[in-house]
């Protein structure tokens, strides 16, 4: 559709005891995936979360929302062309969409872009599939800059999917990973204008599936990125690079490793496993060497989550994980849900996504045993994966389903 169809209107509230902030790109405004947000609905099984409306329009696609000040920003396909969509915060009504290249399923699955935007309230930067990365206005969606990974970068991606990250805002600078093997797996672009600042000379592995994450480690802060081939630390002055470990990826590495306390965590589906790595400041070097590995945890690209020491994970085949970060220690597997997919935190609280029905579970992020507070299912589910994470901002629940968007009330 070309325009926002409210199809459910029940009710909109305000919410006191809840605060209400921006989340201007991937997993928030840490990449973390964890909202802030308290005071909400964590007892499903008494009070089930009440629909407030649908929104139409999205296009095909599974990228994920961002918000600033009074919109919300996505992706999506229209008629095998990739825009960049502004909606109304409030309500989802459409505010503009810019065309920003051609879409469609590289490697023939996965429809779709699967980025998601982010903003520093002037301008709206984002990704398609095929590798375009745009500029456009914030108010307007007006085009102000746009480069091609392949054509102008000699990008390549580690296998057939498509791009997929979700570029990093970063003061002046837009860091992203073409992945040219001629020229650096990781560049800065100029926010204004898209020029290239530096790239990783160093580095030149083509891209992953995952995305960047800025960690300090001993006072030294660092762009942490993850390939099929390496786990590294790249200065965030110039792009050099401060240490990197080898990690044995496979097929499709998508999930964003997780750092604290001088250790880094990262995963793989395909019989890979999970990884812990220990990296540290010697003098003026980092030494980075591998403590631990997980096998039975194989996370696809359902996301990690990270809390007072425990990681929060799903496998290949859809169990649900504890594992104590500094030891590696099972704390507890669920191998019984099987379909789970898709990971959120607030309040205390995990919200998974399964990936074929759809359905939505609340589990107690408890390290100690497994806490299920209640389940419902999506209405009007498409024939597509259940791929776009939960998303709790507002005191709202915001579920995407390719064209659909859910809005939920999870205030008590």
């Amino acid at each position: 559709m070309t325009q926002i169809l409210m199809t459910m209107f029940l009710t909109i509230s305000l919410f006191s005891t809840v605060s209400a902030a921006d989340w201007n790109q991937w997993k928030g405004p840490n990449r973390d995936g964890k909202s802030t947000e308290t005071g909400l609905n964590t007892d499903w099984s008494k009070q089930l979360p009440k629909l407030l409306w649908t929104a139409e329009g999205l296009g095909n696609g599974f990228s994920n929302l961002s918000f600033f000040n009074d919109k919300m920003f996505t992706m999506g396909d229209f008629n095998e062309k990739t825009y960049i969509i502004a909606l109304n915060r409030e309500d989802a009504k459409l505010l503009w969409k810019t065309e920003i290249g051609i879409g469609g399923m590289p490697g023939g699955y996965g429809i779709g872009p699967k980025c998601t935007p982010t903003t520093d309230g002037n301008y709206v930067y984002a990704l398609s599939q095929n590798g375009v990365i745009a500029c456009v206005d914030f108010e307007t969606g007006k085009l102000i800059w746009k480069k091609d990974f392949i054509k102008d970068f000699n990008g390549k991606m580690m296998s057939q999917w498509g791009f997929a990250e979700s570029p990093l805002l970063d003061d002046d600078w837009i860091i992203c990973c073409p992945g040219s093997e001629q020229n650096g797996t990781m560049f800065a672009l100029d926010k204004k204008t898209g020029n290239v600042v530096w790239k990783t000379k160093e580095l030149t592995n083509p891209a992953s599936y995952a995305s960047v994450s800025v960690i300090n480690i001993d006072g030294v802060r660092q762009y942490l990125i993850i390939t099929d081939k390496i786990l590294a630390g790249i200065n965030c002055q110039d792009g050099s690079l401060l240490w990197k470990v080898d990690f044995p990826g496979r097929v499709a590495v998508c999930t964003d490793p997780v750092y604290d306390d001088h250790i880094v965590f990262v995963t793989c589906a395909y019989g890979v496993g999970s990884y812990a790595y220990s990296i540290k400041k010697q003098g003026n070097q980092f030494v980075a060497k591998e403590i631990y590995n997980v096998r039975e945890v194989d996370n696809k690209h359902h996301g990690l989550i990270l809390d007072n020491g425990f990681i929060y994970s799903t496998t290949d085949k859809g169990a649900l994980s504890c594992v104590e970060m500094k030891n590696g220690k099972m704390k507890w597997q669920n191998r019984r849900l099987r379909a789970v997919s898709d990971l959120a935190f607030a309040d205390g609280h995990l919200i998974l996504r399964t990936e074929k029905s759809g359905e939505l579970i609340l589990v107690e992020a408890n390290p100690e045993k497994y806490v299920e507070k209640g389940r419902f299912q999506q209405p009007d589910r498409t024939d597509q994966n259940a791929w776009t994470y939960p998303l709790i901002l507002d005191g709202k629940l915001f579920i995407r389903d390719q064209d659909k968007l859910f809005c939920y009330d999870l205030s008590k």
